[in-house]
This record gives C-alpha cells, structure tokens and sequence, in this order.
C-alpha cells in the first residue's frame, strides 16, 4: 500500500517503543531475557534494555511499586513477602 509518491525523502520518524526500560528480578532466566532484549534492541533500534539480576521477589515488588518496567520471577506468587504481608492486613 501507498501513502504518498514523489521524488523527496521522507524524515525517519522515531519508533513509538524507543526509550530504555528497566527489568530486575530473577537470575535463573537472565541470559534467555538478555537475548530477546538484544533482538528487539535491533528490531527497534531506539530501545535499549537495562537488567539487573536482584531475586524474584525483589523484581515483583519494583513492579508492584513502579519502579521497573517489568520483572521476571521463578516464585510462586502467594510465597512472596509482600503477598504474605498484604494477607495480614
């Protein structure tokens, strides 16, 4: 499909995902994780990935408070600390 025709050159616009986004949480996965940002980084060539090995429940709290823009987790949600102190309340 066309949009437009002529002999000028149209401007690149920026990719709407460009930016850099946060993950932490879960080692056991990080190389798996590392690659698939690595491929979407050249898919998207404006997006850039930092990751940070810090446990999962650390990544599902930076989550739950906004801190990063995902996490990635091998435990059960209900055995977090923050599930269990959010059950006391």
């Amino acid at each position: 499909m066309v949009f437009g025709g002529g002999c000028a050159t149209s401007a690149r616009t920026q990719d709407p995902l460009a930016g850099t986004y946060f993950g932490s949480g879960s080692g056991a996965g990080l190389e798996q994780v590392q690659a698939l940002a690595k491929r979407f980084g050249v898919l998207h060539p404006g997006v850039e990935f930092k990751l940070d090995d810090a446990g999962s429940e650390t990544g599902i709290v930076l989550v739950i408070q906004n801190q990063i823009d995902f996490g990635t987790s091998v435990a059960i949600w209900r055995r977090t600390k923050w599930a269990r102190s959010r059950s006391r309340h």
